[in-house]
């Protein structure tokens, strides 16, 4: 896993992300990669997972779909992903 926070990326020993065609996530405009975040059971509560490009200016969105949404939720169960808002 990457990075320091509550929740993080499981990446591997050598991330690389690749861009996957807007079709593969059933948009006509966003593509992107496929990340699997981790998140501690102990956490109470929800944690919300939002984004940035490190270096330029695009939008980062989560999931699939025409217009992907800006953050994701994660339940501190771990048994159940929530809706973005």
């Amino acid at each position: 896993m990457w990075g320091e926070g509550i929740v993080r990326p499981v990446l591997g020993p050598a991330p690389q992300i690749g861009i996957a065609p807007a079709a593969s996530f059933d948009s006509a405009v966003w593509g992107g990669g496929k990340v699997l975040w981790a998140m501690s059971a102990d956490t109470p509560g929800v944690a919300v997972i939002r984004g940035r490009q490190l270096d330029g200016g695009a939008e980062v969105r989560f999931d699939g779909g025409a217009t992907p949404a800006e953050e994701k939720v994660l339940d501190s169960t771990g048994r159940q992903a929530l809706d973005g808002a």
